[in-house]
C-alpha cells in the first residue's frame, strides 16, 4: 500500500491558485496557470486510463466537450491531478485521456459534478467504444503536464505567440521579420484578430516618412502625442496601419516597434524602398 501511494504521490502536480474562482498569480514555470491550488494524494488516489473511439462525424464536436470538461475539473476541482487527452496521428478519432484523481471521493466528486454530466450526456451518441482501465506508473520520477491537450497543435501554436507579444509582418515577395506590439488595449484587439488569421495590408508611401494603408477592421484607440522613429507601428484613426521609417510628431495610437532597427535605411531596405508594398501580419511561428 505505501509503495503504491508513493508511486501515486509522484504524480501530483501543485497548482497555486485558489479553487473559489479568485485566481492569483503564480510565478512558477513549471504550473500551469489555469489550476486551482491541488490536494495530496491519498492511499486511495485513482490513476485512470481511458480508451475512447469518436465517430468520425462527431469528432470536431467531441474535442471541445473534451476541452471544456477538463479545463473546468483542472481549474475548480482540487482533487482533480492530471487530465491529459492525445489522438492517435493516423486514427484522430481514437483519443486517450490519463485521468489522476487524489481519492476516491475526488473522483465520485468529480463524475456527479455538473461539467462532467454535461460532458457525459453530451458525448453519449458520439462515443463508439470505451475502455476504462486503472494504472500503476512504472517511472513516478517522470512529470506530466496538467492540462487538456487539443489533437490540433495550431490553437496551443497561437496562444504561445499570443503570449509572446511578438507578431511577423512578410513583404509580398517573401521578406519578413519581426516586431514586439505594446502592452494595450489596442495590441490586444490586433493579437485577438490574428488568432483568427492573417491580414494584409496594401501600404504606400506618404510624406517621405512611413508605410500606411488601411487594416480593413477598426480597433480600439489609446492616442496621445506620440513621436515615432524608424520601425515604430501606430494605429491610425483606429483602423489604418502606419510603419515609419523615419521621425514625425502626432496624436494617434502606438501598437509596436519593428525588431532589430535603428534607422532610416535599416528601416526602408526591409520595407524594399519607396512605393506600393503589401505587408501581411501573423502570430507565425513560435
Amino acid at each position: 500500500m505505501n509503495m503504491m501511494r508513493n508511486l501515486l504521490t509522484a504524480l501530483l502536480l501543485f497548482g497555486q491558485l485558489s479553487c473559489n474562482g479568485a485566481e492569483k498569480e503564480t510565478h512558477r514555470p513549471d504550473i500551469h496557470p489555469g489550476m486551482c491550488a491541488k490536494e495530496p494524494m491519498a492511499a486511495d488516489g485513482i490513476v485512470h486510463l481511458s480508451k475512447i473511439e469518436v465517430y468520425p462525424q462527431y469528432l470536431d464536436e467531441y474535442v471541445k466537450y473534451a476541452m471544456e470538461v477538463g479545463e473546468i475539473s483542472l481549474r475548480t476541482e482540487p482533487g482533480v491531478l492530471t487530465m491529459y487527452a492525445v489522438g492517435e496521428k493516423e486514427n484522430p478519432c481514437k483519443i486517450t485521456i490519463l485521468e489522476t484523481y487524489a481519492s476516491k471521493e475526488a473522483y465520485d466528486k468529480h463524475i456527479a459534478s455538473a461539467h462532467f454530466l454535461k460532458y457525459k450526456q453530451g458525448t453519449l451518441h458520439m462515443v463508439k467504444s470505451l475502455e476504462l482501465t486503472d494504472q500503476t506508473p512504472l517511472n513516478p520520477a517522470n512529470r506530466i503536464n496538467n492540462f487538456i491537450e487539443q489533437r490540433n497543435n495550431n490553437v496551443h501554436q497561437n496562444n504561445a505567440n499570443m503570449e509572446s507579444n511578438t507578431i511577423k509582418l512578410t513583404i509580398e515577395g517573401g521578406k519578413t521579420f519581426t516586431a514586439t506590439l505594446e502592452h494595450n488595449s489596442s495590441a490586444k484587439a490586433l493579437r485577438e484578430q490574428l488568432a483568427k488569421g492573417d491580414i494584409t495590408v496594401e501600404m504606400n508611401d506618404y510624406g517621405d516618412m512611413e508605410k500606411v494603408g488601411s487594416l480593413g477592421i477598426n480597433l480600439p484607440r489609446n492616442d496621445r502625442q506620440t513621436t515615432t522613429g524608424p520601425g515604430d507601428i501606430i494605429l491610425y484613426l483606429g483602423n489604418n496601419l502606419v510603419i515609419y521609417y523615419d521621425t514625425n510628431s502626432w496624436n494617434f495610437t502606438r501598437i509596436g516597434k519593428v525588431n532589430g532597427v535603428g534607422s532610416r535605411k535599416e528601416m526602408l531596405e526591409l520595407l524594399g524602398g519607396a512605393g506600393k508594398i503589401s505587408v501581411t501580419l501573423s502570430l507565425g511561428e513560435k
